[in-house]
């Protein structure tokens, strides 16, 4: 279901999901993880279901140095 909901590569284990871009442009990654993003909580309120925030984690891996927690959200 979850690798239906986005264009993202998906990986999954019981009730726990990941959600992989890459790319050249930081940008396009993180525009492509933020849609992903959105349509993950949007089937989400669809289907009853929440997402933790507090457990909720992005990790960029990358030689560049830029912080991408502040321009991600779930919940805006």
């Amino acid at each position: 279901m979850i690798n239906q909901i986005t264009d993202s590569e998906t990986s999954r284990f019981a009730d726990d999901s990941c959600f992989f871009n890459y790319g050249c442009s930081l940008d396009v990654i993180l525009r492509r993880m933020q849609d992903s993003l959105n349509k993950l909580r949007q089937w989400c309120d669809i289907n009853g279901f929440k997402i933790l925030v507090e457990t909720t984690v992005a990790v960029l891996f990358t030689h560049l140095r830029d912080d991408i927690n502040s321009r991600l959200k779930i919940y805006r």
